[in-house]
C-alpha cells in the first residue's frame, strides 16, 4: 500500500511574504500569530468547502523551524473555531513541530552548552561566549517590538551572528563558519 492511499497532504507555504508565497497588496503580510492563524484557518475553511469529502478525515498540523511560533496558534484557533461552531469543523487531532524555534532566548542560551558537550567549542569560548549572551539577549527583545521588515533583518542577522559568535570566529578558522 502506498502512502498516498492512506493520506492526504496540503502543504501552505505561510505566512504570505516568506518561502514562495507573495502578495502584491502590503496589507496581506500579517505581523502577528493571530493573523498568520485567521489566514491559515481561512485557507482551510476554504478548502474544505472545494472538498468537502476530505472534512471527515484527521487532521495533523506540522511544521518546522519559525513554524515553532505558528504552529502552537495555528492549532488554537482551529480549536477555538470548532468549539464556537465556526464554519466547517476540522478534525484536528495533533500537532507537530520539528525543531522548531519558540523561544529564541531560552534556545539561543542554550547553543553554547550544547557546543561545548559535543566538542564544538572550548570551555574559554563557552565562558567568553556566555559573558556577552546578556547583549544578545537584549537584542533579542528589540527585535520583539521592532516594524516587521526590521524584525526581519534583526533575525536574520541574530541567526547569522549566533553561529559565528557562538561556534567559533571564522576569521581564526575555527567553528563550523570556517
Amino acid at each position: 500500500m502506498l502512502f498516498l492511499q492512506v493520506s492526504n497532504l496540503i502543504y501552505v507555504d505561510q505566512p504570505t511574504g516568506t518561502g514562495f508565497s507573495y502578495s502584491s497588496d502590503r496589507h496581506d503580510i500579517r505581523h502577528s500569530e493571530a493573523g498568520v492563524s485567521d489566514d491559515l484557518y481561512d485557507f482551510l475553511q476554504a478548502f474544505f468547502e472545494e472538498h468537502p469529502e476530505l472534512v471527515k478525515n484527521d487532521f495533523y498540523i506540522t511544521g518546522e523551524s519559525y513554524a515553532g511560533h505558528y504552529i502552537p496558534a495555528f492549532a488554537a484557533r482551529v480549536h477555538k473555531g470548532n468549539k464556537a461552531k465556526e464554519g466547517l469543523h476540522i478534525n484536528l487531532k495533533g500537532f507537530a513541530i520539528g525543531n522548531g524555534l519558540t523561544d529564541p532566548k531560552i534556545q539561543y542560551a542554550a547553543y553554547t552548552d550544547y557546543a561545548l558537550d559535543m566538542g564544538l567549542i572550548s570551555k574559554s569560548d563557552h565562558d567568553r561566549i556566555n559573558k556577552i549572551l546578556p547583549v544578545c539577549e537584549v537584542a533579542i527583545n528589540l527585535c520583539g517590538t521592532l516594524f516587521y521588515f526590521l524584525f526581519t533583518i534583526c533575525l536574520s542577522s541574530i541567526s547569522i551572528d549566533s553561529f559565528e559568535l557562538c561556534l567559533g570566529e571564522k576569521e581564526k578558522g575555527r567553528g563550523l563558519m570556517k
